[in-house]
């Protein structure tokens, strides 16, 4: 089995901002903008009370741009600015889907990714906050990485070639609606993954990846001390024991971490790993 950290929505490598953590604990990740997808920011139906996603959105971005101008001086979540779901929800067969391609699907072949591993997806977060009738991001809040959904693969669909379209199609009809099938792509190979289960999560510590005890940026990670597994992390290299935890750090990027447990260094610590993925997976 493959545990699979794969970082998700409207990230800094975008130009982007961070992901929302509402008053409750409610969680949204931001799609990132794409000009050729069906789907626009003014069509995203999450609403929080009586705030449409769009309201918030367009308050929280217009007050980042004001103090950070990562974006060049584009409002990226205009209402008709398209926007890529990823990982995107199908309403008819209630299943979550991610569409991979290029490197990044490259990467899960050669690891041999397939029916029953586990997507913990994470992104970059940030708490927000009602204030004088305006949401705004929390100037005093840290930039965290946050775990806001997982998904068990059902199924693992390439679609290289046309005739793969057709029989990915055949089995699940609503797919027709992905973009990585409802347009033509110039990258092979290409993948989409089929949840066979999968939530949506609220805020909890259990679920950030981030150091908050010794708190220097967003892409420290303090995790249980299982996961000093050097040989059976892709990417992750570095890791510095601190008593039952480990401190992780990565350069770069970074968009899939795959921990393969059949090279976990022993059976408690793969059981220990198991542990932390089902209390992750737990409302």
């Amino acid at each position: 089995m493959k545990i699979i950290f794969s970082r998700k929505g409207f990230d800094q490598s975008a130009g982007g901002f961070p992901s929302l953590i509402f008053p409750d604990g409610t969680l949204f990740s931001i799609p990132i903008p794409s000009g050729p997808d069906n789907c626009t920011y003014s069509s995203l139906a999450f609403k929080y009370g009586g705030d449409t996603i769009q309201h918030v959105l367009n308050q929280v971005t217009n007050e980042k741009m004001h103090y950070n101008k990562r974006t060049h001086g584009c409002n990226y979540v205009q209402p008709e600015q398209g926007c890529h779901h990823d990982p995107m929800y199908l309403t008819q067969s209630n299943r979550l889907t991610l569409g991979q391609t290029g490197g990044a699907e490259s990467l899960l072949r050669n690891q041999g990714v397939a029916e029953g591993d586990i997507f913990l997806f994470y992104g970059w977060f940030k708490r927000i906050a009602l204030t004088g009738g305006r949401w705004s991001y929390l100037h005093e809040a840290r930039d965290v990485h946050l775990i806001w959904s997982y998904m068990i693969v059902g199924a693992a669909l390439n679609l290289d070639t046309q005739e793969d379209i057709a029989a990915a199609l055949a089995g699940f009809p609503d797919l027709k609606l992905h973009p990585h099938l409802a347009r033509d792509w110039d990258m092979t190979p290409n993948r989409v993954y089929v949840s066979e289960e999968h939530a949506l999560l609220r805020f909890s510590e259990d679920r950030c990846l981030t150091d908050l005890r010794n708190y220097e940026g967003r892409s420290k990670w303090r995790l249980p001390i299982c996961f000093t597994q050097p040989k059976a992390f892709t990417h992750l290299k570095s890791f510095s024991p601190e008593g039952d935890d480990v401190i992780v750090r990565f350069r770069g990027f970074g968009q899939e971490f795959v921990l393969d447990l059949g090279r976990v260094s022993s059976d408690a610590d793969r059981m220990a790993i198991l542990q932390y993925v089902n209390r992750i997976r737990c409302p």
